[in-house]
């Protein structure tokens, strides 16, 4: 009996206690409302001032700041007095770029561009007949005296396995495995009867 006496006079303190705090933060969050309302009342009404018409302006400065400089209004007027001036001294404009000297040299690139590309596959080819086994392409790539290693290597080897691949596309050259190439039988015939294996400077020279 006393047991529960003790233990139900615990509970009651406890109770009071925990209704006092409960109070105490009722108490707080009021007043943190409050303030937060009283907060939000002043921002929409510094937002509104902010957002409100400015100062009126002369419609006429609008005007001239919207027409273009040197003109009676009309926006045409400086593009055509830079197309006339163009036209004028040859140097102007964009048609000098659209000129028929552009694709001529577009052409002359690429044709460059083909004929160097068809003096490494020629290089490889021979390479590869001379070699007598079949090599791997960081060894192809080493041998055409370019670089293996970094990333100007990874970009030298990547474009010596794509040309070796075009050989093999075109059979005179045979993948015997996973980057490793070899002369196609086919082949060998026609690249031995060129004259002997190309020396490191020709090589150099092919890539």
């Amino acid at each position: 009996m006393d047991f529960y006496t003790r233990k139900a006079d615990r509970l009651e303190r406890r109770r009071c206690d925990l209704e006092d705090e409960l109070a105490s933060v009722q108490a707080e969050l009021d007043k943190a409302c409050t303030t937060r309302d009283q907060l939000a009342g002043a921002l929409d009404e510094i937002l509104s001032q902010t957002s409100g018409p400015g100062p009126e302006q002369d419609p006429g400065a609008g005007e001239a700041a919207e027409s273009p400089a040197g003109g009676d209004g009309d926006p045409s007027a400086p593009a055509e007095a830079e197309s006339e001036s163009g036209s004028a001294d040859g140097t102007a404009g964009g048609r000098q770029e659209r000129g028929p000297g552009r694709p001529r040299a577009s052409a002359g690139k690429k044709t460059a561009s083909k004929a160097k590309s068809g003096e490494v596959m020629q290089a490889i080819e021979q390479l590869l007949a001379t070699s007598g086994e079949p090599m791997h392409v960081t060894k192809i790539t080493k041998a055409l005296g370019r670089p293996t290693d970094g990333k100007a290597g990874t970009a030298a080897v990547e474009t010596i396995r794509a040309t070796c691949k075009r050989l093999v596309g075109h059979g005179r050259v045979a993948e015997v495995k996973t980057a490793v190439f070899a002369i196609a039988r086919s082949a060998a015939g026609g690249v031995a009867d060129e004259p002997g294996p190309v020396g490191g400077a020709g090589l150099k020279g092919a890539a």
